[in-house]
């Protein structure tokens, strides 16, 4: 509850963006809003229109909209119109990914509905908005408070040397997450003599876990571990036995301004390998070294080109690092 103002307040979204019993980059925002907050979680699948409208038209609610779908949003902002009392109402945007749906919405808030609050995880996408209405979630901050609470970043974790695995790929199977280019630079005869990890989070079981057999039958080698898992089952990655996280993003666009795997492989003591094309990204390397800062992190996130011979000299580089400074 907001105690100040005397407000109820309620994450409003996708039973699969803000499970906060679910691995994910909405899920920690919404973890740290019922932290913060005291907020209570509604999943929009289960609120009906009559129920919707209850939760516009109280001014005693604080509204935050996480990761629900356009659909449902579009349909909040026709209900809010509606009534000259509503409540406090903040949409949150959480990708930098930008299609004719998100310009729409933005259209719509920027021009029509004046009276919905809008943030986002930079401060980008909402620049043309007054100021008291546009706010920015720091990021970095916000995950760093959530993995120190978390049991599995406050044990010893083991020196780089220890290791066991050399390279891991953590992620969905994704193609703008870079999982296929992650298969062909293990696939490489140079990294024959490095142990490797497959840590993959599945969403579509039954077809996913075909790719994953096809790959192991492929790749044919002994050094290589594939483990999978389903959303909903909450396992998050050992990345204490992991030298270095590879992750050859294609884009941003399926999930958070910044991936959580990346703060997590970090605060983990593991190196960090990104392609090239994330340098360009000014905001995105603030928020990284923001989070590097907090942690007293360094020397830790590098980059490759996208050629596999770049790539594999990155590694081979890296590998030989014998010490990682980390808390």
């Amino acid at each position: 509850m907001d105690i100040k103002n005397n407000k109820i307040s309620k994450i409003i979204g996708r039973s699969s963006a803000i499970n906060t019993h679910n691995i994910g980059g909405t899920e920690e925002i919404a973890r740290f809003l019922v932290k913060k907050e005291h907020a209570q979680i509604l999943k929009e699948e289960s609120i009906g229109l009559f129920q919707l409208t209850q939760l516009i038209k109280s001014d005693k609610n604080k509204l935050f909209i996480l990761g629900a779908s356009k659909f449902f949003i579009i349909k909040l902002l026709l209900i809010s119109s509606m009534y000259k009392k509503i409540a406090h109402i903040k949409y949150i945007k959480t990708s930098n990914k930008t299609n004719s749906k998100d310009l729409f919405i933005r259209f719509l808030l920027l021009n029509i509905y004046k009276r919905i609050h809008v943030t986002d995880l930079d401060g980008d996408y909402f620049s043309q908005f007054e100021g008291f209405r546009s706010s920015t979630i720091d990021i970095s901050n916000l995950i760093n408070t959530n993995l120190n609470e978390t049991a599995r970043f406050k044990k010893n974790k083991l020196n780089f040397e220890e290791r066991n695995i050399d390279i891991a790929y953590i992620g969905r199977m994704d193609t703008d997450k870079g999982f296929h280019h992650a298969l062909d630079i293990f696939k490489d005869k140079r990294l024959s003599d490095c142990f490797k990890k497959m840590d993959l989070l599945l969403w579509d079981k039954d077809h996913e876990t075909s790719i994953v057999n096809n790959a192991e039958r492929e790749l044919n080698i002994s050094n290589i571990i594939f483990e999978v898992k389903e959303k909903s089952l909450n396992k998050p990655p050992k990345y204490d036995e992991v030298k270095i996280v590879i992750l050859p993003y294609k884009n941003f666009d399926s999930t958070i301004r910044v991936p959580l795997v990346i703060f997590e492989a970090l605060k983990a003591g593991c190196i960090v390998l990104l392609p090239s094309w994330i340098k360009e990204d000014d905001k995105f390397i603030s928020i990284i070294d923001n989070f590097l800062n907090i942690n007293h992190i360094s020397n830790s996130l590098f980059f490759f080109e996208p050629s596999i011979d770049q790539t594999i000299d990155c590694i081979n580089k890296n590998l030989v690092k014998k010490e990682v400074n980390f808390e």
